[in-house]
């Protein structure tokens, strides 16, 4: 079957400003709602690992951080935050202007394909991840490249080759683009929709001369692919150098190998129960009705047969790829918070079948009235209904509670601390300000997931991590300081609460001698911030006042601070199963009990909350049977 667009085409300078206007359309909506600063999670990561060229998470995007570096080289602005968020719309702004050109050389009207690229621009999962430091603007774009040279003329080695080098790049971006990647092997291999074999590739006639030109094809893509893959190489030339964060040491070929394929995800995913694919099933179809607008939910069915109708070829590429991307994502085990950047394929695939909705409507519409105000109204209605109802969730141009709580993490530490950090939230916000802003130079920021912090050369061993830190505790020339307190290395010595982090005391000091928390830190968190992440930080806040509250005899209210931490983070396992260990040592099992099963309902996979729910269970059930037995 051919891939040749439903319409004749428009001529290019005729095409090329639906394209621009949408792209500049999406841009200066990003720019209106950008995040101004660090955000939470990993955004702090890839700000340092892209401005200090460092060495990003699996799959180490290397295209970003060197992109991404040019871009704060050319623009400097306020802080490198904020340069690194504004590469990522502008990378996200341009996808949004590719997808409005694919979609015009499969024959949609300028209309439609404006609002179809404005849908995609204002999806809710798409337009947030454009905001903050992220690497979806940069795989999107890559795939519709991708994409848009697979569904044209492969005519010649140059297509291929180009092809090829397109592929390359986009695997380096985010691993989601290769899910496109089985049905665009197909298409080239086949000749794309060229009515002729590649000129000069092969001639016809004879399964031999069949053999000599798939063969030939092969290697112009695997070239071209090769050439663009290349990239990779950034993460040997640059990792362990300078001062930029470094996830893994990277000096084999087997540590490249594991890094570019996120091998560390691997037991993720094809692991999952019946019931936690259904629940991840569940979510994913809240998250397609929910993503554009509910209302819409009609038209993406609507288009998906106007396109089978107009164009099964790209259907059938788009389709494969969701239904991989839907394969993959719904095995795929993690915090739900984050749960819809794994579907962006399907999330796209769902947005050009709407598309095809509003083209068949305004085609219909100036069929029976004309005018282009009217083709107009159609197409940019419920590019209107979208961008209204995602604007506060995709809105982070006041989202500063990351950089907020990072700042009260390090200001609140003695003088030399050694900060042992762990966990996302709480560990990229604090060493992109102490690595990449300079905050409290004094101290030393180190990451136990990572190298390039001061701790032991290397992804850090068990053995080796507790070694260092028992080193450094007792020295006793420098305060150690945690922000997790899982094991203490020195037995005679215990976690005690400081602030935002434990300080490692010894367990006969004074009383009191540690415990601290300024009752100034609890006004971030006293009003629900408007995004989960935020209010996850916000936890953390209301956490530490309960451990405060706790170490110092105060039971009940420490009980009421554990409880707030849980009404600002009630969809994360994290939370919910932290508040409820909390409030089992307080002897709160009815509350305990409800905070274990939330953590189980939210992620029934871990073990962890279902032990504990079954603690806890037995504990009242020996209450009820007589004395308490609970610890």
């Amino acid at each position: 079957m051919r891939l040749a667009p439903t319409r004749p085409c428009a001529p290019a300078r005729e095409s090329l400003w639906p394209a621009l206007a949408a792209a500049a359309a999406a841009a200066a909506v990003y720019g209106a709602t950008l995040c101004p600063t660090v955000y939470a999670e990993g955004s702090g990561e890839l700000i340092g690992a892209t401005y200090l060229l460092g060495t990003a998470h699996p799959t180490g995007y290397p295209l970003y951080c060197l992109l991404g570096r040019l871009f704060c080289a050319l623009a400097p602005l306020a802080s490198p935050a904020l340069e690194v968020n504004a590469f990522t719309g502008l990378t996200g702004a341009a996808a949004v202007g590719l997808l409005v050109a694919w979609l015009g050389s499969r024959g949609l009207g300028a209309w439609s394909a404006v609002a179809g690229g404005l849908l995609w621009a204002f999806s809710a999962t798409f337009w947030s991840q454009c905001v903050i430091s992220e690497v979806y603007g940069l795989a999107a774009a890559l795939a519709l490249l991708v994409v848009g040279a697979a569904t044209g003329r492969l005519d010649s080695p140059r297509r291929l080759a180009l092809l090829g080098l397109l592929m390359g790049l986009g695997a380096t971006a985010h691993l989601q683009v290769i899910l496109l990647y089985p049905a665009v092997l197909w298409l080239a291999l086949r000749g794309g929709s060229a009515a002729r074999e590649p000129s000069g590739v092969a001639p016809s006639g004879g399964a031999a001369a069949a053999v000599a030109t798939w063969w030939r094809r092969v290697t112009w893509l695997a070239g071209g692919a090769g050439l663009g893959y290349s990239s990779v190489l950034y993460l040997i030339l640059r990792n362990g150098r300078g001062s930029a964060f470094h996830w893994s040491e990277i000096s084999t070929a087997v540590d490249l190998w594991e890094h570019v394929t996120g091998s560390l995800y691997s037991s993720s995913f094809f692991a999952l129960p019946a019931a936690a694919v259904a629940g991840n099933a569940a979510r994913w179809l809240d998250l397609v009705r929910a993503d554009l607008h509910p209302l819409l939910g009609p038209a993406i069915l609507w288009g998906l047969w106007v396109w089978w109708r107009r164009d099964r070829s790209s259907l059938g590429l788009w389709a494969s790829g969701a239904a991989l991307n839907l394969v993959t994502g719904l095995q795929y085990h993690r915090d739900p918070t984050g749960f819809g950047v794994f579907f962006l394929v399907t999330l796209m695939t769902a947005t050009i079948a709407a598309t095809h909705a509003i083209d068949d409507l305004a085609g219909r519409v100036r069929r029976r009235c004309g005018g282009q105000p009217r083709l107009a109204l159609v197409a940019l209605v419920p590019v209107a209904a979208v961008l209204v109802n995602n604007w506060d969730r995709s809105d982070h141009g006041a989202r500063t509670l990351a950089r907020t709580y990072g700042e009260d993490v390090l200001r609140g530490l003695p003088a030399d601390a050694v900060l042992v950090t762990e966990g996302d939230h709480v560990s990229y916000v604090a060493d992109y300000l102490w690595r990449v802003e300079g905050m409290r130079p004094d101290v030393l920021v180190v990451n136990r997931l990572g190298r390039g912090g001061g701790g032991p050369g290397g992804r850090w061993a068990a053995a080796d991590q507790a070694a260092w830190e028992r080193r450094h505790i007792l020295a006793g020339a420098r305060p150690v300081c945690y922000t997790s307190p899982r094991a203490m290395p020195v037995p005679e010595w215990e976690f005690a609460p400081a602030g935002l982090v434990y300080r490692a005391v010894p367990a006969d000091r004074a009383p009191g001698a540690a415990h601290t928390f300024p009752d100034s830190l609890l006004r971030r968190a006293r009003t629900p911030a408007p995004d989960a992440w935020s209010r996850r930080l916000q936890a953390e806040y209301w956490f530490m006042r309960g451990e405060f509250l706790g170490q110092t005899g105060q039971s009940a209210a420490a009980v009421a601070a554990y409880e707030a931490a849980a009404d600002r983070a009630p969809q994360s396992r994290t939370v919910r199963f932290n508040v409820a260990v909390k409030l089992l040592r307080h002897n709160n099992l009815k509350s305990a009990l409800e905070h274990a099963r939330a953590a189980v309902e939210i992620d029934p996979v871990q073990v962890q909350p279902r032990r504990l729910a079954a603690a806890i269970q037995r504990y009242l059930g020996r209450r009820a049977a007589g004395p308490s037995s609970a610890p």
